[in-house]
């Protein structure tokens, strides 16, 4: 109990009493949405276990529907997605190949790339790491040789990742004091040593805006001159 006067004022009496700010149900509601909003923008599935992405599905379906509004189907969609790549990253056959669309057939089995991991993000699934491909290595060193012509042919989307010297996303390389294509410097970025010693570069400047987007891109080296293409693929 609060003692006070018939002449005082209620609202300055109790006031040092009152220490805890009261929220509507709607404030509740969005905080929760926000809470779980939060969960799945930062979901990063890189091993098998789904206990934690399982947690985060119960989070999202006990929410009253308002809040479900609030955080939206596409967001679900995306746990659902991220549960089904972690129990491939668990299976004990096959486990998740990406597979190379090239006449190459450079598949890439994630259970062999123990440098690399496959990651969830706005844009979709993302290979993050690096990984050596058997039997690229062979057909680069065939391709890649004195004045041989050759194109590297990719669709890849930078995920804002590249943007100076120091990160970049690589496409293909024969190592550092040979030949590279990449993302590099905010541009789809290609190198390559000559037999003389000398360093030869061609880049194409990207936008922000493409820094994020799936981009087509290619180079191409006739024996003389080296071409560095772009195109936005849908």
């Amino acid at each position: 109990m609060i003692p006070y006067g018939t002449d005082e004022d209620v609202m300055e009496v109790t006031r040092p009493y009152r220490t805890v700010t009261s929220k509507s149900e709607d404030d509740i509601i969005s905080q929760a949405a926000a809470e779980v909003i939060d969960m799945i923008d930062r979901i990063y599935v890189t091993t098998s276990d789904t206990a934690e992405l399982e947690e985060i599905k119960t989070a999202y379906e006990i929410l009253p529907e308002t809040a479900k509004a609030q955080v939206t189907e596409a967001r679900y969609q995306k746990v659902l997605e991220a549960i089904g790549l972690a129990k491939q990253l668990a299976g004990e056959d096959s486990g998740v190949v990406i597979e190379d669309k090239s006449a190459g057939n450079f598949d890439i089995n994630m259970k062999e790339m123990p440098n690399a991991s496959l990651v969830m993000s706005e844009n979709g699934t993302m290979f993050e790491g690096y990984g050596d491909v058997p039997g690229a290595e062979d057909t680069f060193n065939n391709l890649i040789s004195g004045s041989n012509s050759f194109t590297i042919e990719a669709v890849i989307n930078p995920n804002n990742y590249g943007y100076s010297g120091a990160d970049y996303n690589m496409i293909a390389s024969k190592g550092d004091n040979c030949a590279a294509f990449r993302i590099s410097e905010q541009s789809v970025y290609f190198f390559i040593k000559n037999t003389s010693g000398d360093w030869k570069i061609a880049k194409k400047a990207l936008t922000a805006e493409q820094m994020n987007s799936w981009l087509h891109v290619a180079v191409i080296y006739d024996g003389n001159n080296i071409s560095v293409y772009l195109k936005e693929a849908s």
